[in-house]
Parts: C-alpha cells; structure tokens; sequence
C-alpha cells in the first residue's frame, strides 16, 4: 500500500469518527421559551436581594436608605423602560447618542444660564424616597418565587427536536403535538441586545413547519447562538441521510 492510500484511508477514518460523532450529539435537542417579562423578574429579584442586604449593614444611616431608594426607583424605571421596547445594535447606538445630546445641551443652557443644572440636581437628590430592607426583601422573594413557577411551567410546556420529527409537549395531561421535520426551516435573531446580555444569552428562535402550515416563534430562548449551532447539526444530519 502507497503513502498516498494510507492517508486517504487515514482521512476517511476520521470523516466517519466525525460524522458518527455528530450524529451521536444530535439525536435530540429540548427547545423551552420564556416570557419576555421574566428578563425584568429575574434581575429586579437580584437588586431587590443586593438593596435589601445593604440597607439592612447600614440600617442606621437615613442618607443610605434614601440614595438606596432612590437608586432603586431609577434602576426599576430603567427595566420597565428596556422591556417596554426592543433594543436593536442601531436602536441601542442611537439611544445612546441621544443621551449624550440631551447632556450636552443641558450643559450648554446651564452654561448660558438658562437653565441651573446645580438645582435640578440638588432637587432630583433631596427626594427622601425610603423602602425598608423587609421590602426589599420581600419584592427578591416574590421575584424568585414568580421565576420558579416559570421555570415550572415550561417543565410541562416545551419543544423537542428529533431527525424525523418535531414534537410539542403540554404536560401534565400529556398533549403532544408531532410534525414531520420535511422542509423544515428556522432562523435565529437576537433583536433585544438587553436580553441577551441581561439572561443568559438570551435570542429569539422562528422555526416553519409546512406541515403545520405556519411559523412558530420561540421569543425568549436562553443560550440562542448554542441552539442555532445544535439545530444546525441536527438539520444538516437530515439532509445528508
């Protein structure tokens, strides 16, 4: 046997390893989508939690207690403002440079004297906004106890993916749907930047399945760019069977 056939023979053991390899990997895969309100949940119950445990190390200190409050209302002003909306790359840039004309102009009429900064400031930071530490915690368990009956939910409501079929559980009554994966096509996006930078990597799955004669979107779907790579292998195992 020449040099040349060894390799080939070499080349075409490990083609068959790695195709044996990603079929053993793709056999499966467990879509399960979120609210898109659990984004606003999930991070309000951590700086409820971080808020509580804070005011509680300096409970003596009204000056905390009211920065803390007032930090607090802004910060959840700011969720509701992010989840209100969805935060495109060009839509996020464009926010941004808005901020810093606003800035810039208050700078300019207060240097102009037509406006005080100084006062709207001062104003602004004089607000005595008072939450107690068993507020705050409170509001982080109730967060955390929303979260798990969403986690808990869609234990009995999910999406499997097979080579040959695709399949929608709605437990605990057992109510499946199944749809054949023939012509099947999918896309992901990630049109919030906020969502995916704020839960876990968070993206938006559109799947069409001409046998149900519609689309199906997925909005909220944790590790997105890790599903996009799994459906890729297990869509390209179809085509090549």
């Amino acid at each position: 046997m020449t040099t040349t056939e060894i390799k080939e023979e070499v080349k075409e053991k490990e083609k068959s390893a790695e195709v044996k390899e990603e079929k053993e990997v793709v056999k499966q895969i467990i879509i399960r989508a979120y609210p898109k309100s659990t984004v606003l949940i999930w991070i309000l119950a951590w700086i409820s939690l971080i808020f509580g445990i804070l005011e509680l190390l300096f409970a003596t200190s009204q000056t905390v207690m009211y920065a803390l409050g007032l930090v607090y209302i802004v910060i959840l002003l700011f969720l509701l403002f992010v989840i209100s909306f969805e935060f495109t790359r060009g839509k996020t840039i464009s926010i941004v440079l808005l901020v810093v004309v606003v800035i810039l102009i208050i700078l300019l009429l207060g240097r102009l004297e037509y406006i005080a900064p100084g006062v709207i400031l001062e104003w602004i930071f004089s607000l005595q906004i008072a939450i107690s530490w068993q507020a705050y915690i409170a509001i982080s368990i109730g967060c955390f106890f929303i979260l798990f009956l969403i986690w808990l939910s869609r234990r009995f409501d999910y999406w499997i993916f097979e080579p040959n079929q695709i399949i929608h559980k709605q437990e605990p009554f057992g109510t499946s749907t199944r749809y054949p994966t023939t012509n099947v096509r999918y896309k992901t996006e990630i049109r919030d930047l906020f969502e995916y930078i704020l839960f876990f990597g968070a993206g938006i799955l559109v799947v069409h399945i001409p046998a149900a004669g519609r689309s199906f979107e997925f909005s909220l779907v944790p590790r997105i760019k890790n599903v996009d790579k799994e459906l890729s292998k297990l869509f390209g195992y179809i085509e090549v069977e």
